[in-house]
């Protein structure tokens, strides 16, 4: 199986990443969440999952309720299969 997210959502440097991952013939959903931030001695872009302020969550919720609509889209869709 593929380590590539199913979906991903980004709001200014915020995102979500869910990943779908199957046990025992059963498929489920992880989810990543993550901020984008410049390292200021290196200037190279990096990831963390540590978020900074009620912007930065205000953020992450609109990209958690993404994911959130998105599975339930594909679990929607396979239940009708």
């Amino acid at each position: 199986m593929e380590n590539k997210p199913a979906f991903t959502a980004k709001l200014k440097g915020i995102g979500i990443s869910v990943f779908e991952n199957k046990t025992d013939g059963r498929l489920w959903y992880s989810a990543s969440p993550s901020r984008r931030f410049v390292d200021s001695g290196s200037k190279e872009a990096k990831y963390t999952g540590t978020f900074n302020g009620i912007a930065d969550l205000v953020l992450l919720r609109e990209v958690v309720n993404q994911a959130v609509a998105w599975i339930g889209d594909q679990q929607a869709t396979g239940d009708e299969e």
